[in-house]
């Protein structure tokens, strides 16, 4: 219990702490397009994104859709986080959050690597494997951790379809 309870609250800090990124990244993101000359310049995975680059809010505007659906993700893992706290383990609840937040990591993953690899292109440097400066901005850390979320979801589902296998025993 004491590991959930710190879960609970590392979520809740971690969490509290993406939405405020989010919020300050739209407010720069719409004052680099609205007026470029003024804003800070802006670099998503090391390279500047400015008007003079094709859809460049096309960029803008991906890289913060997949911040708000790795949000929902960190969401989902504290609704389950919560069940599991309230000793609801076998709810059909908690493996649907634990899926889906694991489909949020990898949709998250996949729009990282789709923006990565077209700025990529843009500059001229594309390669197959791209390599990421931080660890939480990893593909790869966002790709397993979505797989592992989805695989404990199918777990604690067929665990779930076990228990309830097992009530109807006599």
């Amino acid at each position: 219990m004491r590991s959930l309870q710190i879960l609970k609250v590392f979520l809740l800090l971690f969490g509290m702490s993406r939405v405020i990124f989010c919020f300050f990244e739209i407010g720069l993101s719409i004052m680099h397009l609205i007026n470029p000359e003024r804003g800070m310049a802006l670099n998503l995975y090391g390279y500047e994104v400015n008007q003079s680059l094709p859809h460049s809010w096309l960029y803008l505007l991906a890289y913060t859709v997949s911040y708000v659906i790795f949000i929902l993700g960190l969401y989902k893992i504290k609704e389950a986080v919560d069940e599991l706290f309230l000793l609801r383990i076998f709810e059909h609840k908690v493996s649907q959050s634990f899926f889906q937040a694991g489909n949020a990591f990898l949709i998250s993953a996949i729009l990282n690597y789709l923006i990565f690899t077209l700025l990529q292109s843009q500059h001229g440097s594309a390669t197959l494997l791209p390599e990421f400066e931080g660890t939480f901005e990893s593909v790869y850390f966002h790709v397993i951790i979505g797989l592992l979320l989805r695989i404990l979801g199918v777990v604690l589902n067929i665990a779930n379809g076990i228990k309830a296998e097992n009530d109807l025993t006599i």
